[in-house]
C-alpha cells in the first residue's frame, strides 16, 4: 500500500464510528493543509539559512 493510503486509512481508522463523510474530509484535508504548510515553512528555513550565510 502506498503511503498516501496508509495514512488515510490510519486517519479515517482514528474518526469516532459516527463520523460523517464531510467530516472525514474536513479531516483529510485539514493534515494535507498542515503537511504543505510544514513543507513551506521548511523551503523559507532554508532561503533564510542560505541568505544570512551569503550576506
Amino acid at each position: 500500500m502506498s503511503v498516501v493510503k496508509e495514512r488515510m486509512t490510519e486517519l479515517i481508522q482514528t474518526q469516532p464510528e459516527d463520523s460523517s463523510y464531510e467530516e472525514i474530509l474536513k479531516e483529510l484535508a485539514f493534515g494535507q493543509m498542515i503537511e504543505r504548510g510544514l513543507k513551506m515553512l521548511g523551503r523559507v528555513r532554508l532561503f533564510l539559512m542560505k541568505r544570512c550565510s551569503i550576506g
